[in-house]
């Protein structure tokens, strides 16, 4: 799996590029990653373009598991509130990212969103 970002301290915002087979450990490692640049103090916004993550046939298995690490870190308080947008064209990997929002819809204390187009995804991460 090959996860690519851009963070913006300016706006405390991160846009994610990944591509490949979904791995739950790639991702929680480069959020890891990543919370160590961004400010606590203020909202954070992240944008995930998973256009190009190829589905597997443990793929909704590891939506799941997703799920877990993403409620774990909003416990712990690891990242600040803001806003998270998913970004997916094909129809399995869009329906399993509705599922992952569905799975954290109350467990978590940012908005979080799906979408298939990235400038209505951006324009909500920083609309109202």
């Amino acid at each position: 799996m090959n996860i690519q970002y851009e963070y913006d301290r300016v706006k405390n915002f991160t846009r994610y590029h990944v591509a490949g087979v979904f791995k739950v450990n790639d991702v929680s490692a480069k959020i890891l990653e990543v919370m160590e640049q961004v400010d606590l103090t203020r909202p954070y916004f992240d944008l995930w373009d998973i256009r190009e993550v190829e589905s597997s046939d443990d793929t909704g298995d590891l939506i799941w598991s997703m799920a877990d690490v993403t409620r774990h870190r909003a416990a712990k308080k690891i990242r600040p509130q803001g806003r998270t947008a998913l970004v997916a064209d094909s129809r399995h990997i869009y329906g399993l990212s509705r599922m992952y929002e569905q799975l954290l819809q109350e467990s978590i204390h940012w908005e979080h969103q799906v979408f298939t187009d990235v400038d209505q995804a951006v324009e909500w991460l920083f609309g109202t």
